[in-house]
């Protein structure tokens, strides 16, 4: 997966995030609590994915290794 396409999504649940925190802190009910434990754990998986995916692809091909052009 495009690394760029992990980040800007992982800027919107940022964004998501900002928005309910502000409703659990005035309400900490359990549902509201779930909904932003998810969304943090959803930016630290996409912060994760973004550092490291695209890495080069190495291939076997007939014994030896090569990074195909992209």
């Amino acid at each position: 997966m495009n690394k760029w396409i992990i980040l800007i999504a992982t800027l919107m649940i940022t964004l998501a995030f900002a928005v309910t925190i502000q409703t659990t802190v005035n309400n900490p009910i359990r549902n509201n609590i779930l909904i932003s434990s998810g969304l943090g754990i959803g930016i630290l998986v996409g912060v994760w994915l973004f550092f490291k995916g695209n890495k080069p692809k190495v291939t076997q091909v007939k014994g030896q290794e090569f990074t195909p052009a992209e």
